[in-house]
This record gives structure tokens, sequence and C-alpha cells, in this order.
């Protein structure tokens, strides 16, 4: 039996492939090459790969699933999906902030970049899941849908894999899943604080980020200011991003 992952990336698919792994799959991830192939519409030479391995997610699967799943009767998918498309686009963009220009994101949304084409992303994000779900509708124990930031992990893939559930925790591999909803509720919060006492105060609106370790990355909010400007020369106000009210 195949399992297919076909989530857009930044849903978690990171997380599905460490489960997936877990039970003994043969897995592999993101592949430009098969990618490259879907695209050139040599799906066949597609199957040779897939035909090497038991489990799938990222790029280029979530393009395919209907010709994945005629292809693979036997075959179970996996929609991953995050709590919101706001907070999935906000982390599209920090992740291209981070890796820049990809090939992956031009053959995929048409743009190397997701800057500038929000409602573009949003569009997309949105019709992948409704066309999965509809394909989906009529195909009972076919797919699961699931939301890691809503809680959902062991036990709803267990059954799905007619697995038993592990006595380990389940894995968070990103946690910029739970970074994202977390700064935009705080956005939220500080937006509302601000428009609260009519703009007299001078509100941060970032976050500075610092490196401990190589891939490690953790959050720092910076100092409300009250009444005055960021001091350039302050070792902690000099940080993060301000913006005056």
């Amino acid at each position: 039996m195949k399992i297919f992952g076909i989530g857009l990336n930044k849903t978690g698919t990171k997380t599905l492939g460490t489960c997936l792994k877990h039970f003994g799959n043969r897995h592999i991830s993101c592949d430009f090459n098969s990618l490259k192939l879907y695209s050139a519409g040599n799906f066949a030479a597609v199957c040779e790969i897939i035909d090497q391995y038991d489990s799938f997610e990222d790029w280029p699967w979530p393009l395919m699933y209907e010709l994945l799943d005629k292809n693979y009767p036997d075959g179970k998918f996996i929609l991953t999906v995050r709590k919101s498309p706001e907070i999935w686009f906000q982390s599209l963009v920090k992740h291209a902030n981070r890796t820049g220009k990809t090939e992956f994101r031009k053959v995929a949304y048409g743009h190397e970049m997701p800057h500038g084409f929000k409602e573009e992303h949003i569009a997309f994000y949105k019709k992948h899941n409704q066309d999965v779900l509809e394909y989906f509708s009529n195909k009972p124990g076919k797919l699961l849908k699931v939301c890691w930031e809503n809680g959902d992990g062991w036990k709803e893939i267990c059954p799905f894999l007619e697995k038993e559930i592990p006595g380990i925790p389940f894995p968070h591999d990103n946690k910029h899943l739970y970074l994202d909803e977390k700064f935009s509720k705080q956005q939220e919060k500080k937006k509302e604080k601000a428009e609260a006492g009519n703009g007299e105060k001078c509100a941060c609106y970032g976050i500075r980020q610092k490196w401990h370790q190589p891939g490690i990355r953790y959050f720092e909010q910076s100092r409300l200011l009250h009444g005055r400007k960021p001091d350039a020369g302050h070792p902690r106000q000099s940080q993060g991003f301000f913006r005056i009210l």
C-alpha cells in the first residue's frame, strides 16, 4: 500500500513524513526530479520513482493526486492543512525569506516568491484543498484530513493506516507551525491595544530573531516603547521592527 501526503508545503508535511517513517515505510519527501518529470508530462517516469518507495509528502505529490489514485488504487491519501489560509501564507512567506527564490515554487505556484501575490496563493491553497475533498468525497476510507494545530495526531493517523498508536509523543518537526499562529495572535492583540490608545504610543509591530545553534531559531518579542522613538544606540531597542503609531 502506498501512502501519499497531498497537502501543500508549509502545512506540516515534515511532521507527516516523520510519522510515516516511524512505521518503517521507505519514504521520500520533496523531490525536484519527480516534479520536473511530472511538469513535462512524463508520469510513467514518475511511477518508476514511486515504485521504489512506500510513502510520500511535499512536492510534487499534491499536484497529481488524481493520477496517483487511478494508478495506485489501494493507496491512501493524507491531506495536511493549516488552521487558516492566512496562517499558511504567512508561513510560506517566512520560508521564502529564508530560502530565497526556488524553481519549486515557480513550477508549483507560478511564482518564485510569494511576495506580492497573496491573493493568488491563498486562492490556490483554498482550491487545492476543496478539490481534494470533492474528489475523495465518494471514496470512503481513502482520504484523511488533518490539522496539527487543531490537535490532530496519532489518534487520527493510526486508525486510518491500521496501525497501533505508538507509546511516544507525537512529533512536531516544524515549530514554525505554532510560532506562526502565536505571532498572528500577538499582532492582532497589539493592533487592538494600539487602536484603543488612539495612536498616542509607540508600539512594537515585529519580532527579532536569534540564532543560537544551526537550524534552531526562537523569537523574542521586542519591548514596547511608550511615548518615544526607538533608540538606535540601545542594544535592545535597535533590534526588531518598530512602527510609530
